[in-house]
C-alpha cells in the first residue's frame, strides 16, 4: 500500500510540473516567434527562429533570455517585473516599460503573446524586439 501511495505521489508531481510550464496563465516558459508575428523571420528556417525563455527568480521577479540564431546571440534581462493592468500586464525593466504580456484577439485560440521592445542608447547591440507566443 505504501508503494502504491508513493507511486501516486510521484505521478501527480510529474504531471503538475509538466502542466505548470504549459499553462497559458503562467508567465514563465518558452516563447517562440514566427513569420506571422514578426515579418523579419519570413526567410528563417523554423529551427532558427528567435526564442525567449522566461524563468521566475522570486515573487514578481523574472529573468528573460532572448536567443537569436541569425545572427547568433543571447541577451539576458534580470530583475524583470510584471505590472498588472485591466486586461494585460506590462513588463518592466529598470523602472521602464519594455513590453507587455496579453491575449491576442487576432490569432486562432487567442494565445497570450509576449512583446519586448528595448533600446539601450549606450549599447545599440543590446537593442531587442521580440514578439512570440508560448510553446
Amino acid at each position: 500500500m505504501k508503494l502504491y501511495s508513493f507511486i501516486l505521489v510521484i505521478c501527480i508531481a510529474l504531471v503538475s510540473c509538466t502542466a505548470y510550464d504549459d499553462d497559458p496563465e503562467i508567465f514563465e516558459g518558452l516563447y517562440k516567434t514566427n513569420a506571422l508575428l514578426d515579418f523579419r523571420c519570413v526567410a528563417l528556417d523554423p529551427g532558427k527562429l528567435p526564442t525567449l525563455h522566461i524563468s521566475r527568480t522570486g515573487d514578481n521577479n523574472y529573468t528573460i533570455k532572448l536567443n537569436t540564431y541569425e545572427p547568433k546571440s543571447e541577451i539576458t534581462f534580470k530583475s524583470i517585473s510584471l505590472i498588472k493592468k485591466e486586461e494585460s500586464h506590462d513588463i518592466s525593466f529598470k523602472g521602464k516599460i519594455i513590453g507587455d504580456w496579453k491575449v491576442s484577439p487576432f490569432l486562432e485560440n487567442n494565445p497570450k503573446l509576449v512583446t519586448i521592445n528595448y533600446n539601450d542608447q549606450s549599447k545599440p547591440e543590446s537593442s531587442v524586439y521580440f514578439v512570440g507566443e508560448k510553446k
